[in-house]
């Protein structure tokens, strides 16, 4: 955890022992009080926090808001994913928040587990978007969404350039070139089928879309895995440019 994330800007914060966040400045951290920690607000400020007691049930922290530093802009990345299995999804929305991405979209593919649609994790993403925000040291969260298919969820995307991990080695460039196609600056989104990959039906949807075919390697990729590399790279090259930064549609 490299930030403590609160829901709101408050004076003053008490944390009881039963807050996981208590339990990590204690147990990890092993602050004692004078200590000063990383926090902030989702989609607000970060800034430092003074430990001015702390016991064995609660502990408080002084926030000095005047040294706030604002954080408003992600990386203009939209991952766009088959639904995988629950449990995959959630360490995916931990991950892609950690990474800053701008929006999480995902579709109901046509190989894609129809149960999948109706699990509880979707009531529970808040919880994972919040460990995501911890661990990447920010406070924006991306946006997410849900869609029942394919085409759905490639309407409305920000003007620029997409691709999609193909499993198809002929056509596609190395996932390293995506930059070859891409303009500085220029909002990007990549496309992950679910486990069983895309149909032929829906690679012509992304082909007619503009989406450039990418290769992965020659085996074949977790949807988890396939989709934190695409995802990787695409923030990763906002890193090697400008720096330019686009608000989130959250």
């Amino acid at each position: 955890m490299n930030l403590l994330v609160f829901e709101n800007k408050q004076d003053l914060y008490s944390l009881p022992a039963a807050d996981h966040r208590y339990r990590h400045v204690r147990q990890v951290l092993r602050a004692v009080a004078g200590d000063t920690l990383r926090i902030g607000v989702i989609a607000g400020p970060v800034t430092v926090a003074r430990v001015t007691s702390i016991s064995a049930d609660e502990l408080e922290l002084l926030p000095d808001w005047a040294a706030a530093e604002e954080m408003t802009e992600s990386p203009a990345v939209t991952v766009i994913v088959g639904h995988p299995r629950p449990p995959v999804l959630g360490r995916l929305w931990r991950d892609l928040t950690a990474m800053a991405v701008a929006q999480i979209r995902v579709f109901a593919a046509d190989l894609g587990e129809k149960s999948y649609q109706e699990s509880h994790i979707w009531q529970t993403r808040h919880e994972y978007i919040l460990q995501g925000l911890s661990q990447g040291g920010h406070t924006i969260p991306p946006g997410i969404s849900h869609y029942p298919s394919l085409e759905r969820a490639l309407i409305d995307l920000p003007s620029g350039v997409g691709f999609y991990g193909s499993l198809d080695s002929a056509p596609a460039r190395p996932v390293h070139r995506m930059n070859e196609l891409h303009r500085p600056d220029e909002p990007l989104w990549v496309v992950i089928g679910p486990e069983r990959g895309f149909t032929p039906r829906e690679e012509t949807v992304l082909l007619q879309s503009g989406a450039h075919p990418l290769s992965l390697g020659h085996g074949t990729l977790r949807t988890e895995t396939a989709t934190i590399l695409l995802a990787g790279v695409a923030v990763s090259i906002f890193g090697d440019r400008s720096g330019q930064r686009v608000v989130p549609s959250l």
